[in-house]
C-alpha cells in the first residue's frame, strides 16, 4: 500500500508469496478499521476479467487473512501470468499484483 489513507478505509498488505506457483496457496492480508463496512476482495487477470471473488460481505473492524488456491470461480486452476487483487469498500478501491508461475 502506498501513500496516506484515511483511517476509516481498509488497508491491503502485499500478497505472500509473490511470485508463486499455481500449486501454492497465496495469503492476502487486509485490515478493516473503525466501522463495519461492506468489503469485496476480488482477483482479476491482467486483461481485467474477474477470475474470482474471495469475499463479498459486511465485515467488522479486524485483521483478515484470505487464502487463494489459484483457482477461478469454477475451481479450475489459473494459468501462469500476472493477476491483480483488489479490496473494495464503497467508492474506495486499492490493488496489488501477483505473479503466478507454473
Amino acid at each position: 500500500v502506498t501513500g496516506v489513507q484515511t483511517c476509516a478505509l481498509p488497508i491491503l498488505s502485499p500478497v505472500f508469496p509473490n511470485p508463486t506457483s499455481n500449486t501454492e496457496v497465496s495469503m492476502i492480508r487486509y485490515r478493516v478499521l473503525n466501522a463495519a463496512q461492506p468489503i469485496a476482495v476480488k482477483v482479476f487477470d491482467i486483461r481485467g476479467n474477474l477470475v474470482r471473488t474471495l469475499v463479498n460481505e459486511m465485515q467488522v473492524p479486524a485483521n483478515y487473512m484470505l487464502y487463494w488456491d489459484k483457482a477461478d470461480a469454477n475451481g479450475t486452476p489459473v494459468t501462469a501470468g500476472s493477476y491483480i487483487y483488489t479490496i473494495e469498500s464503497g467508492n474506495f478501491r486499492t490493488t496489488g499484483t501477483m505473479i503466478v508461475n507454473n
